[in-house]
Parts: C-alpha cells; sequence; structure tokens
C-alpha cells in the first residue's frame, strides 16, 4: 500500500466467478489492518443505498455516502458495470451512469480497485455519454490486470454431482 511503482490503482477485469472480488476484499482487509480507512463498495448495493437514503427515515444521505467514499485511503468499486444503468425518454444515462462517474472522479489521485467483467469498450457502451470519461478516469494511475479461469463457485457447487 502506497509503495506500488509506476500506478495506484487496479483495474482486476475478468469473467464472473474467478476470483477478482474475493481477491480486491483480501486487500481491503489488508489495507484496514494497517490502520487506514478502507471501503469496499458494490455498486449495485450502492446505488440501492443512495437512493433509499431519499426516504423519510434514513439516517444516511447521498453527500455523507459520497464523502465516506472519497475520504477512504483505500477503495474497492466492485462489479462495476454490473448496476442497471436506465436510459430516460431521450436516450440519455440515469443518475446512476452520473453518480459512477462522480465516484471514479472523486478516486483519480487515490488507490482504489476497480472490478468488472466489462473490457473497456463494453463499459463505454454501458455508460453511453459519460462512458469514455467513466473508463478515461478509472483507469487513470491504474494498472490492468485480466484474471482468467473457470468459475469458481460453479466447480465448487457441482464439485460433487
Amino acid at each position: 500500500f502506497g509503495q506500488w511503482e509506476g500506478f495506484d490503482s487496479l483495474m482486476l477485469q475478468g469473467s464472473y466467478g474467478v476470483g477478482k472480488s474475493h481477491l480486491a476484499h483480501s486487500a481491503a482487509m489488508y489495507i484496514k489492518s494497517l490502520g487506514k480507512k478502507a471501503a469496499f463498495i458494490n455498486t449495485k448495493m450502492l446505488l440501492r443505498r443512495i437512493r433509499n437514503a431519499y426516504g423519510e427515515r434514513s439516517k444516511e444521505t447521498e453527500e455523507g455516502i459520497l464523502q465516506n467514499i472519497e475520504k477512504s485511503d483505500f477503495l474497492v468499486i466492485d462489479d462495476l458495470g454490473a448496476e442497471y444503468v436506465k436510459k430516460d425518454k431521450g436516450g440519455e444515462e440515469s443518475w446512476g451512469a452520473d453518480l459512477m462517474l462522480s465516484i471514479v472522479e472523486s478516486r483519480e489521485q487515490a488507490p482504489t480497485i476497480i472490478t468488472t467483467n466489462y473490457n473497456s469498450q463494453d463499459l463505454k457502451n454501458k455508460y453511453g455519454q459519460h462512458g469514455g470519461r467513466i473508463v478515461s478516469r478509472s483507469l487513470t494511475g491504474a494498472k490492468v490486470i485480466k484474471i482468467q479461469g473457470p468459475d469458481n463457485r460453479l466447480e465448487v457447487a457441482t464439485s460433487g454431482w
């Protein structure tokens, strides 16, 4: 942590079940053990949490959630692209794409691991107008590591069949 040469972030790309999230979570736990503020966020759960922050009974706010993400010493953004990004009637992206752009912008100069099943072109297509910016900012100072292999969850689940 803080001693990588030539990069300060990682983009772990590969199919589902190959261990990207497990590896990224392990890194976050290690960083936490060093006394640093580390956070692990799943993109789908994050959007749900922010949406729920607008409820009358919520004790959280969108601003508070985003400030915690920005101020983390180390952040894992898990499953970038897996969240639902709805297009409006004019074909523009929803607030979800705008939110993801804000998050990756806030982490451009901070140690971050992003996991995704998508390649860069697929992410650009997914996020439409914001796609190029999201990919560009995600890769700023990042080393891309492609992880290949079988679906570990499927192998474990079907090993006795």
